[in-house]
C-alpha cells in the first residue's frame, strides 16, 4: 500500500477521527479510546499491537511555577496507565 492507494488522508488527528467515525477510513488508536465507541471495530487483528513511547515535556522554567504542576501531573496521570512518574529536578 502506498499513499497513492489512499483517497482520503489527513495529518490532523481530529480530522482523521471524524473520517474514521464516519466510516470513511481507518485510524490507529489506543484500545482505551476505541472501547468507548462501539462504532469502531478492530481490523488487522492478527497483527500484534505495538506500543509507542509518549513523552510529556515542559520548559525547565515552568518547573518552578506552582500553577503548572497540577496540570502537568494531571496530564501525566491521564497519559500513563501507571500514573505520574517521579520527575528529576532540573
Amino acid at each position: 500500500m502506498t499513499k497513492f492507494n489512499l483517497r482520503l488522508r489527513s495529518s490532523s488527528q481530529v480530522v482523521a477521527w471524524g473520517l474514521a467515525r464516519s466510516g470513511l477510513g481507518m485510524m490507529i488508536m489506543p484500545d482505551r479510546i476505541t472501547t468507548k465507541f462501539p462504532e469502531f471495530v478492530p481490523v488487522l487483528s492478527e497483527i500484534e499491537p505495538f506500543r509507542i513511547p509518549t513523552w510529556l515535556v515542559a520548559n525547565s522554567e515552568l518547573r518552578t511555577g506552582s500553577r503548572i504542576w497540577p496540570v502537568f501531573d494531571h496530564l501525566a496521570y491521564g497519559l500513563s496507565p501507571m500514573g505520574p512518574r517521579e520527575m528529576s529536578a532540573p
